[in-house]
């Protein structure tokens, strides 16, 4: 069992194929910490418990754990596979508030949105309806799920705004990727609009993270092939969004068209996790990029250390892994039921920046999958991290 690194600021360095004289724009980080504030927020029972309204259903668990800030000053938290208990009935998976064991352990949505309002309550955007509550998000087939990728705000005119959501589908069964695609929701009023499948050559997972600057987009996909894990990245004008095949890729010299010229941006011996994010910082140590992440190059069920990655441009040459949290959870009995703990996709969330400290989360998951009874042991995690002179 792997402990936890000691408390400490170290500036990040390191040497890639590219050559010594690579620049990396390092930052001093220390480690995590846990964040109490987040940690009760999102301990979820059900409609008219804790933060949620009655009268609709609400969200009790879930992975993913994506955020998107909107500019109403609401941020939206994006879940995967999700437990939505009903309202009125109890006929989903509404939690004991005294021993937080579900009165019916089963999902009721592969996807689901939690909206943290600006007073501090939380309001759950699904599919179906409160007594019977579904995915958000459905395939058009019924043997595939759609689980969650990054998303963008777009403004399409002076005083309208659009949010850009990727939906990546998956075969139900066996796990394997069948495509990307692009989910368009009005605001404020956040409703569906449309759902756009994506045509992109290749195996890649396209929309693992989407960074924002300015007109121009830079959307992350995942190449996953079981042993290993590697990012890849499309430069796109914002306008492209839903067009790939106006994107250019990285293809580790330069931004050429055609998926199928991708390259990984990150290589083994490293490996990541399938959902992360990068952001732009600004602190003490100038502007970079940081893609937070998992290390994932151990075997499946002893992933525990969540890693930053530094940069000076979005497509790197990217740092050595810092690792800046080393999960607790990770191994451990998931008390008090048969299995373990599994921790996974950690995602960071810079608008909850605070006192030079970044927001990060990441989801809790056990072996055992009778043990979902237990809602404490599917549901995401807050830590705080520190970067010397971050600023908001």
């Amino acid at each position: 069992m792997k402990t936890h690194i000691p408390c400490a600021l170290a500036v990040v360095i390191g040497l890639s194929a590219m050559g010594a004289n690579a620049q990396y724009c390092g930052q001093e980080v220390g480690q995590g910490v846990p964040d109490s504030s987040f940690n009760a927020l999102f301990t979820q029972d059900g409609p008219g418990l804790a933060n949620e309204p009655s009268g609709s259903a609400g969200w009790t668990g879930g992975d993913s754990t994506y955020s998107r800030a909107l500019p109403d000053g609401r941020t939206l938290f994006f879940f995967s596979d999700s437990f939505l208990a009903s309202s009125p009935v109890p006929n989903g998976a509404t939690v004991d508030p005294q021993t937080r064991v579900r009165t019916n352990p089963i999902f009721q949505g592969h996807n689901s949105i939690v909206v943290l309002n600006k007073d501090g309550s939380l309001t759950t955007l699904y599919g179906g309806d409160a007594l019977n509550p579904s995915s958000l998000f459905v395939p058009a087939n019924s043997s595939d799920v759609l689980w969650m990728g990054d998303s963008v705000v777009l403004q399409t005119s002076p005083s309208v705004y659009q949010l850009k959501l990727f939906l990546l589908e998956f075969n139900s069964s066996t796990y394997a990727y069948v495509g990307s695609s692009l989910a368009t929701l009005s605001l404020p009023d956040l409703s569906v609009q449309s759902v756009q499948p994506l045509s992109i050559p290749g195996t890649v997972e396209w929309g693992s993270s989407i960074l924002q600057q300015g007109f121009t987009l830079y959307v992350y996909g995942m190449e996953d092939l079981g042993t290993g894990k590697y990012p890849h990245v499309a430069k796109l004008s914002a306008k492209n969004i839903a067009n790939p095949s106006a994107w250019q890729f990285w293809n580790g010299t330069a931004w050429v068209s055609g998926a199928t010229s991708s390259a990984r941006i990150i290589d083994a011996p490293d490996s990541i996790s399938n959902e992360y994010n990068v952001n732009q910082i600004h602190a003490a140590n100038g502007n970079s990029f940081v893609l937070t992440t998992m290390d994932t190059s151990v075997p499946f069920g002893t992933w525990q250390n969540i890693v930053f990655y530094f940069a000076c441009a979005p497509q790197g040459p990217w740092s050595a892994k810092q690792v800046v949290y080393a999960t607790p959870e990770t191994g451990q009995p998931d008390q008090p039921g048969a299995g373990t703990l599994l921790v996974y996709n950690p995602h960071a969330h810079f608008e909850f920046t605070s006192n030079g400290a970044v927001l990060i989360s990441y989801d809790l998951n056990t072996t055992q999958g009778n043990d979902l009874v237990y809602a404490d042991n599917y549901r995401p995690k807050f830590i705080r991290v520190p970067i010397t002179g971050l600023k908001p």
